[in-house]
């Protein structure tokens, strides 16, 4: 065995004089079958059918071996196989995108976005809310409805929301948001939102009861917390103990159906400015098992939560903790409508914690009028 290795290093330290026999014996074979074809004698006319075959047959093998040792052609070689060197850059848009919509659906655990999309639907999302504002300012300001005033105070649009429902295994139901917003003119910042019920059997605290629970009560009771972060003015991070304060005004339901929240910031703020308005809720006992039975039996409405505002992106996602079932005993089905029309989820997976459903929703995808999700 070594003597054959020795012999194949030796012919490889002569590659270009091997290259150079081998392709001069395929050219004088090619001649000579040229020459015997001119005889015309069947035996004769085949030898030099087979003199031609072995002389382009040598000359083809000899050229791709020449290629094949070329750096050039390593180099290419090395460039497709090895993902960590490969330049994407050389790759089009189009094509990149053909071999992620592969690979998500071969492996269904796997989700892609596309920034150009998400670029895309930002950009809808803002024209939509300055249209809006068009439209409203034709309505005398006597003529407008709480929700068209809204419209027209708002400096900003939201690029991104995340919305995460968590239904805990004691039935509280914790909703987190966080919402990435982008000012389009100088101005306050206000935002608004609501929580509120249809049930029968369901009450809530004054929301001061809300805000005065500590963070070791948001899997257990009713909490309440707030944050801003990711602060970027005149197209420059600013510090956080430069932040101006958060403000939290409230309003109750005088039914003990809800409450109303008001997010203002001691600041002004100029075209092009961000920030990331993070807060969360926790209900108690929402879906208890027997507030459940109450939704399935049809004795309450199903607790629908409703957006108009429009969003660039939207990722939704409801999940409900499993953890020690052992078996699937999951108790929901989350569902999503845009403007009436059920959407599939994006994701739908399950670990040791939580079985989860998530949608990710493009502006440019779904224009839509209404979004109405539900955990049941």
């Amino acid at each position: 065995m070594e003597t054959i290795k020795n012999y194949i290093n030796k012919i490889e330290g002569h590659f270009g004089w091997l290259i150079t026999i081998i392709i001069s014996l395929s050219i004088i074979s090619y001649l000579l079958g040229l020459y015997l074809s001119t005889f015309k004698i069947q035996v004769i006319e085949s030898l030099a059918s087979l003199f031609k075959m072995l002389g382009s047959a040598g000359v083809t093998a000899a050229i791709f071996q020449v290629i094949i040792k070329s750096t050039a052609f390593m180099n290419v070689l090395k460039d497709t196989l090895d993902v960590d060197q490969r330049n994407w850059r050389k790759y089009s848009d189009n094509k990149i995108k053909d071999v992620l919509k592969a690979i998500q659906e071969a492996k269904n655990f796997v989700s892609i976005s596309y920034n150009d999309d998400k670029t895309v639907s930002i950009k809808l999302a803002k024209k939509a809310l300055i249209t809006q504002q068009k439209e409203v300012n034709k309505i005398l300001a006597s003529d407008r409805t709480l929700e068209q005033s809204n419209i027209l105070e708002k400096n900003y649009f939201v690029e991104e929301s995340r919305i995460t429902q968590t239904i805990v295994k004691n039935g509280s139901e914790i909703s987190t948001f966080e919402l990435d917003i982008r000012f389009f003119k100088k101005g306050k910042f206000v935002f608004r939102t609501e929580t509120w019920t249809e049930s029968q059997n369901i009450k809530y605290p004054k929301f001061e009861y809300f805000k005065n629970n500590g963070p070791d009560k948001r899997f257990s009771d009713y909490s309440f917390s707030s944050i801003y972060f990711n602060l970027t003015k005149k197209g420059k991070p600013v510090q956080e103990n430069r932040y101006a304060p958060l403000n939290v005004i409230d309003s109750d339901y005088d039914d003990e159906k809800g409450f109303k929240v008001c997010f203002t910031i001691d600041d002004t703020f100029d075209e092009n400015d961000f920030l990331t308005l993070s807060f969360s809720t926790t209900t108690k006992d929402t879906y208890s098992d027997e507030n459940i039975q109450r939704i399935k039996d049809n004795i309450d409405p199903k607790p629908y939560s409703t957006t108009v505002a429009p969003v660039g992106v939207r990722i939704i996602t409801i999940q409900e903790e499993v953890y020690g079932n052992g078996i699937d005993k999951s108790k929901i089905r989350p569902t999503l409508n845009i403007d009436s029309d059920t959407i599939d989820p994006t994701i739908e997976t399950q670990s040791i914690f939580y079985k989860k459903y998530q949608w990710t929703i493009y502006y440019k995808d779904h224009q839509y009028e209404k979004i109405e999700y539900s955990v049941i």
